[in-house]
C-alpha cells in the first residue's frame, strides 16, 4: 500500500493513518533487497533456474529466467534471486516451520492450473495470477505469505474446466484470489534478510 487507505480498511481493529513516509523505497522494493543482497546471492554458489521441491537453505541464484515445476513442497529457509522472470506451473507449498523469499527482476506469472503458492513474492514487474495462453478460468488460488510488485494482474475467475460447478467456483460467493498474510515467512528469514543488531554499552575503563 504506497497510497492513503480507505477509512473502511481495518485488520483485527486495526487501521494505517496519518504516516506520511514512503512505504517503498525509492527504486522499488526489488532494488532494495537487490543492493543489500544480490552480489551475496550471486557469489553463494548455488544456481538454479529449474526449480524443484525439497529442502534449500540460504541464498540462490537464476541468471535468466525461472520456472517452478515440481509436485514437491519446498522446505527450509531460502530467498531466491530471479535475474529474469518467474513462472510457476505448479502448487508451491512451503512447511509449517519453512519460509521462501523470490525476488525476481521481471515477471512473476502463476499460471491458471495452480491454486496454491506459499512464500514471499517480490518483483520489479508484475505479478500474474494466469497464464494468458491457458486463460483466465480456473479454480480459486490462494496465496499464503505475501506479494509485493510494482504492478499487479489479477485477472482470474473462476470456472472453466478446472473449476466447472460448486459454490468454490460461483464468483458471486468466493473470490478468484485470497491472499492470506502471514507474518511467519518475514520472521522465518530474519537469519537470512535481518540487519544485525548493534548493542552500544558503556564499560568501566
Amino acid at each position: 500500500a504506497g497510497q492513503d487507505i480507505d477509512s473502511k480498511v481495518r485488520t483485527q481493529k486495526w487501521k494505517i493513518s496519518g504516516y506520511d513516509k514512503r512505504l517503498v523505497p525509492v527504486g522499488g522494493v526489488y532494488n532494495f533487497f537487490a543492493d543489500r543482497f544480490l552480489k551475496k546471492a550471486q557469489s553463494s554458489g548455488q544456481n538454479l533456474c529449474a526449480i524443484t521441491g525439497g529442502t534449500r537453505n540460504g541464498f540462490w541464484y537464476c541468471n535468466s529466467n525461472a520456472t517452478f515445476d515440481s509436485t514437491s513442497a519446498m522446505a527450509g529457509s531460502s530467498v531466491w534471486f530471479i535475474d529474469g522472470d518467474l513462472t510457476i506451473k505448479k502448487n508451491l507449498t512451503i512447511g509449517v516451520a519453512d519460509s521462501v523469499t523470490f525476488i525476481v527482476r521481471g515477471n512473476i506469472t502463476v499460471e491458471t492450473g495452480v491454486d496454491r503458492v506459499d512464500g514471499l513474492y517480490v518483483t520489479n514487474g508484475t505479478f500474474s495470477d494466469y497464464d494468458p495462453l491457458a486463460g483466465k478460468a480456473g479454480r480459486q488460488l490462494v496465496i499464503n505469505g505475501g506479494v509485493y510488485a510494482r504492478t499487479v494482474n489479477l485477472g482470474r475467475i473462476l470456472g472453466g474446466t478446472l473449476c466447472p460447478s460448486g459454490t468454490q467456483c460461483n464468483n458471486s460467493q468466493t473470490a478468484a484470489v485470497k491472499l492470506v498474510y502471514d507474518p511467519k515467512y518475514l520472521l522465518g528469514l530474519n537469519t537470512v534478510l535481518g540487519s544485525p543488531d548493534l548493542d552500544w554499552r558503556e564499560v568501566a575503563p
